[in-house]
């Protein structure tokens, strides 16, 4: 088979690594992944050390990935990079979560890794973490778009009733303690028209009288360790206390489920009753006595208040500490004021001229200013035209090329002189000397071919709806989203915030211009203007 390769910005004889991975549909091949990747190997003479393989495993999560997590733990193990680079199919492949690919894409470049995507097009350039940017986003959405309509297919399956009215108890994944699964025919069709046999969640004969005792004996205060020793449920369980809270806190059994948000009353036999589920609630949420630790999965009080939209962004422009974020009841007022103080000056009050901040003001100032200023359709008319500029930059190419080929002339002079030389003189020195030129050449000549190949991709460029749309999308979150939603945004923006008296500078993700955001000039404001710098 002819394959058609990218440019390889690593030399001959370089270490490398390579992670596989297929989402297990019918389309999916790890063989076709793996068969490229040795072929690339072999065409830019790389030294294939290990290869990494998860199959039919998502990758919207690092949850289960076991041989993902082997990598980095291995690439994490020493100071100095254990090969020289790590290849993978697409940015895809690599994750499908953008939080997730930036964090662990750039853990392993700061340790030294160079990371090669095999089939997207990424430029070798100061924009190349723009491009990336955007495909991971685009990776992102396609997942989350798959998502919606999966999800959209199975609760048709789960909403489906019998003759009667009655929920069938159609549900996939693992049944819960007590239950089981069995085959169901639904009388659809599948594309190929085969039938569609789904799973259906049925009393487990085997289990369901034990399950009825133990729901009487947590709702007669037993407790988990006793319940377990009289009934052996888990005994290769090393905490069956877990086992059990999950049981107690578990709606399914009162015939409850929650799925893709909606609520079904009915929809599989009930285990206990109303009555013992209240007592078991009741003695889950009891709060525990003095001395005692809070319940493990259980939201403290004072945590309630640590939630924070720019909680662990933030630093001191005064005395680089980091700015935490807190709340305190002022004197004759009957609300708490939640506020952002430097940890130094909270700590030593004279250590530091900075001063609290209203959590209020602070985060809407700075949200208006990324929304009012950075996701606009302006600047993202400038940053498309930018990128597309810098993509179709010919005479850029023209200049490394002749640069280049003067370059590989005199390399290729040097290595005839020392041709001559080791003919006449040969010694270890110039041998060494020789191989060394001639890997230079190698590198040239690989960066000619490159620039070659970019020239004629000149006419690939950014697309500016793909770019609206993502931000349009992020705007709407980072106004409208639940907090975990908008910090997690925020973060995709920002990289850090410097916060003083009157003054916060942002120091954002991508490449801007330096200049500043003017805010209202009110004394309330704790932001007179906000300063965006190049990060």
């Amino acid at each position: 088979m002819t394959f058609q390769f990218p440019p390889c910005p690593l030399p001959p004889l370089s270490r490398v690594w390579t992670y596989l991975r297929d989402s297990g549909g019918e389309t999916q091949d790890l063989a076709s992944q793996r068969s490229y990747v040795l072929a690339y190997c072999e065409h830019y003479k790389l030294r294939l050390e290990r290869v990494f393989e998860d199959g039919a495993i998502s990758g919207g999560s690092t949850t289960g990935r076991d041989e993902f997590a082997l990598m980095i733990e291995l690439a994490r193990q020493n100071r100095k990079p254990v090969v020289d680079g790590i290849l993978c199919w697409d940015t895809k492949r690599f994750a499908r979560n953008q939080l997730d690919s930036q964090f662990y894409k750039g853990d392993l470049r700061r340790r030294g890794y160079r990371l090669i995507s095999l089939s997207d097009d990424i430029p070798d350039n100061e924009f190349s973490v723009v491009v990336e940017a955007f495909l991971e986003w685009k990776a992102q959405k396609d997942r989350e778009d798959i998502s919606k309509d999966t999800k959209r297919g199975l609760a048709y399956i789960v909403s489906m009733k019998d003759e009667d009215g009655n929920f069938i108890g159609l549900m996939p994944g693992r049944p819960p303690t007590f239950f089981k699964g069995e085959f169901y025919d639904t009388g659809l069709k599948r594309n190929n028209g085969q039938p569609r046999i789904v799973q259906r969640w049925v009393p487990n004969p085997e289990t369901w009288d034990k399950g009825k005792i133990v729901w009487q004996m947590r709702a007669d205060r037993t407790s988990y360790k006793d319940i377990e020793q009289e009934l052996k449920l888990f005994p290769n369980t090393a905490n069956p206390g877990s086992t059990y809270y999950g049981i107690f806190k578990n709606e399914i059994y009162i015939g409850r489920l929650h799925y893709g948000g909606r609520v079904y009353e009915d929809f599989v036999p009930k285990l206990a009753t109303i009555e013992q589920w209240d007592k078991v609630q009741e003695l889950s949420y009891k709060r525990p006595s003095k001395r005692q630790s809070w319940p493990k999965g259980k939201l403290h009080p004072r945590e309630g208040r640590g939630n924070f939209l720019l909680s662990g962004l933030c630093r001191c422009m005064y005395c680089r500490a980091n700015v935490h974020a807190s709340m305190n009841r002022r004197e004759g007022r009957t609300k708490f004021w939640s506020y952002y103080v430097c940890a130094r000056k909270k700590a030593r009050p004279t250590d530091c001229v900075a001063k609290q901040m209203s959590a209020r003001k602070v985060e809407r100032a700075i949200v208006d200013a990324i929304c009012g200023k950075v996701l606009t359709s302006d600047f993202l008319t400038d940053l498309v035209e930018r990128v597309n500029v810098f993509l179709a930059d010919n005479e850029r190419y023209e200049r490394e090329i002749d640069t280049n080929q003067k370059q590989l002339r005199r390399v290729e002079k040097a290595i005839a002189n020392l041709l001559d030389m080791a003919e006449l003189h040969p010694s270890a020195d110039v041998i060494a000397r020789l191989n060394e030129r001639e890997r230079e050449r190698d590198t040239l000549k690989r960066d000619l071919e490159r620039l070659y190949q970019q020239i004629e991709q000149r006419s690939i460029s950014v697309d500016q709806n793909v770019v609206v749309n993502m931000l349009t999308d992020m705007k709407h979150k980072l106004k409208e989203g639940e907090l975990k939603v908008r910090k997690q945004v925020l973060r995709q923006v920002v990289e850090q915030i410097e916060l003083g008296r009157d003054v916060a500078r942002l120091h954002y993700r991508f490449p801007m211009t330096h200049l500043y955001f003017i805010c209202p000039q009110r004394d309330s404001n704790p932001c007179r203007h906000l300063e965006r710098v190049v990060s």
